[in-house]
């Protein structure tokens, strides 16, 4: 009588659990979300990539536009295919009957050990929500978003329990995209991927960046996963930095951002027209001197060496102004979202800058109105600066 080969079954297992284990979703295909999904799908010896699509028409989308995600270069269409799906909401309806089959994960409750963000701000919450039950202390979430407060919302309405929430990541990303569809973008300029643990408790509390705790400390080895397969895409130029360097970075592209992105929506125009014009330029800079003053003031920063210099007035001019320079073709994130008619991340941006501002006591007047603009759909021209921001001395 053959007996059954334990070794064989046991081998077995060991590689569906593996396999489990490097599968990497990406919650939302805005356009970082294709952007790593596509340079995922180039790495040798590749893992499972499920897309989670939040809306029934994406499946349709998915199914009639060939079942890849377009990455445009210079005029140059590459497309990447492979990929298993998960409908996070309706999966059946979203599926006319005798359509083309999906290649879907058969994993559907499984825990999901590795997923990437790719969710707008606004819908980051209600998207880990859906799928809160199959993350847990063994996960580990990379965060991509634009902005600042999500992990602190997360953890407010998601994750309450410290002990058992997942590893956070977060990754500034500084490429240029630009959607042309739901799954096609254009790749429109060089930028890099700085990626980095957040640690737990989050960074607000200062103390994690003086000492370590061990739960920071024996998750080190799973938050190395995702950062390695980054590396392997030269493009991303994606590098792990530690997180008092990593904080630093994501408050810098704050401030470009704030300073950019919803001048180009008042304005309605691309990045290079804005500090062109003179009377603009000053608005920037008062919106600065109120983001400088409370990014100098959070506690979070003070024992951070060279904090004072690098986000200086001064310092930050000179970095806005050669973004500004450096991107002048482009149309801004927040300018895209507009003339789509979705949601903006203000709130996230220049909204984070005035609600901290509040928590130190500093009032971001320039601040808070521009938030207040950009959420009205204002448009306005140089020449009605004076009036629209009459909270101070008018910009001469």
């Amino acid at each position: 009588m053959v007996q059954p080969n334990s070794n064989s079954e046991e081998q077995r297992s060991a590689v569906r659990q593996d396999e489990r284990d490097r599968r990497v979703h990406i919650l939302g295909v805005g356009n970082i979300g294709k952007l790593l999904a596509h340079s995922l799908a180039t790495v040798s010896d590749r893992p499972a990539i499920v897309l989670m699509l939040h809306r029934p028409a994406l499946v349709e989308i998915w199914n009639r536009e060939g079942q890849s995600i377009e990455i445009i270069t210079n005029g140059v269409s590459n497309k990447q295919t492979g990929f298993e799906i998960e409908a996070i909401h309706d999966f059946a309806e979203a599926i006319k009957p005798g359509g083309p089959q999906n290649p879907r994960s058969d994993s559907s409750q499984d825990v999901i050990f590795n997923l990437v963000i790719g969710t707008k701000t606004t819908q980051t919450v209600a998207a880990l929500s859906a799928i809160k039950g199959r993350l847990t202390q063994d996960s580990t979430i990379l965060f991509t978003q634009n902005g600042m407060g999500t992990i602190d919302e997360v953890n407010a309405m998601v994750f309450q329990d410290s002990r058992t929430r997942p590893k956070y990541m977060t990754a500034i990303v500084s490429h240029g995209i630009f959607s042309r569809g739901p799954f096609s973008c254009i790749y429109g300029g060089f930028g890099t991927m700085n990626i980095g643990c957040v640690p737990h408790p989050p960074p607000s509390s200062l103390s994690p960046l003086v000492k370590g705790n061990s739960r920071q400390s024996s998750s080190l080895a799973s938050t190395e996963y995702l950062p390695n397969l980054f590396a392997q895409v030269p493009v991303l130029a994606a590098t792990v930095v530690r997180p008092p360097e990593l904080m630093e970075i994501q408050f810098e592209k704050l401030i470009i951002n704030a300073m950019i992105n919803p001048l180009t929506v008042i304005f309605d125009c691309r990045n290079g027209k804005l500090f062109s014009n003179f009377k603009i330029l000053r608005l920037m800079r008062s919106l600065l001197s109120e983001a400088s003053h409370v990014i100098r003031s959070l506690p979070e920063l003070q024992r951070v060496p060279g904090m004072e210099a690098r986000f200086s007035e001064e310092s930050l001019d000179k970095i806005v102004l050669g973004v500004a320079e450096k991107t002048s073709k482009n149309i801004s994130s927040m300018l895209q979202d507009v003339r789509a008619g979705r949601e903006t991340e203000i709130d996230y941006i220049n909204g984070y800058i005035v609600k901290r501002g509040q928590q130190l006591g500093i009032d971001c007047v320039y601040n808070r109105t521009l938030v207040r603009m950009v959420t009205d759909k204002v448009k306005i021209s140089d020449a009605e600066i004076d009036t629209s921001f009459p909270h101070r001395h008018p910009l001469v």
